[in-house]
């Protein structure tokens, strides 16, 4: 997803989300939860739990894009890609929770974004095309005199 850090959640512990077949529901439709199944069993993917990654879905229609035509599922195969793709660009995430029996599902949030990842300045940004002068540089005399009068000065 948006962020594809997939974590696992202790079975005690609390989980939020939503599942994928809730978002595809809600986003597409019914129609392409049912045909869901046969597109599993055709290309090897989890009946119960389904993922929503993006790239998965590319890879699903890339490689089998003919069978799913002739079977009439590439529309469901493009309709899941639509869904993954647009919620890995609106930064949700994936969390990975195993239950009590060893089973694993997969829930889907949405992250905040990280307010320490955002520039809030416009470029040109302030200061990075000032030469800064020999007194405005720090320690600017003690690196100079180590350069110039160590008598190992190589001019090239």
């Amino acid at each position: 997803m948006g962020q594809n850090n997939s974590k696992t959640c202790a079975c005690h512990e609390e989980t939020e989300g939503v599942t994928a077949f809730t978002l595809i529901q809600t986003k597409m439709g019914s129609k392409y939860l049912r045909n869901y199944v046969k597109i599993a069993k055709l290309c090897n993917l989890s009946v119960i739990s389904p993922r929503l990654q993006p790239e998965q879905w590319r890879i699903i229609i890339r490689d089998k894009g003919g069978v799913l035509r002739d079977k009439g599922l590439l529309e469901t195969a493009e309709a899941w890609f639509k869904v993954s793709k647009e919620l890995h660009e609106r930064n949700w995430s994936e969390q990975r929770v195993i239950g009590h029996n060893g089973s694993i599902r997969y829930l889907y949030h949405l992250e905040a974004p990280l307010s320490c990842m955002v520039n809030v300045q416009p470029p040109p940004y302030e200061g990075t095309g000032k030469i800064l002068t020999p007194v405005q540089t720090p320690n600017a005399e003690a690196t100079a005199h180590k350069v110039t009068s160590g008598g190992h000065y190589t001019q090239y």
